[in-house]
């Protein structure tokens, strides 16, 4: 899965091949820890479909950035007070739980 200069890929475990998704989408999803409550906010969340696995199998998830440093929202540059103390954080769902 591929994302501005981000890649993303997911392998079955002890496989070198990784697992081709069928749909990559972007979402806008509400942020909870976000503190400010003026308009709508949220996090921009690739969500990558992957049929080929089956329930409870093990897999490795490899990310990648092709710049060296990557660039931080317009948004996070205007609503952040320290914008380049900002960190990128990846987080894993499987059927909409939270598991990493």
């Amino acid at each position: 899965m591929r994302y501005d200069d981000w890649d993303v890929l997911l392998f079955p475990r002890g496989s070198i091949v990784p697992i081709k998704e069928f749909r990559t989408d972007c979402h806008l999803v509400h942020d909870i820890e976000f503190a400010s409550t003026n308009g709508s906010t949220g996090l921009p969340t690739m969500t990558c479909f992957v049929p080929s696995l089956d329930a409870g199998s093990p897999f490795q998830i490899s990310i990648h950035c092709w710049s060296e440093h990557p660039e931080v929202s317009q948004f996070t540059k205007v609503f952040s007070r320290h914008a380049d103390l900002v960190l990128f954080e990846a987080r894993v769902f499987i059927d909409g739980y939270f598991v990493a």
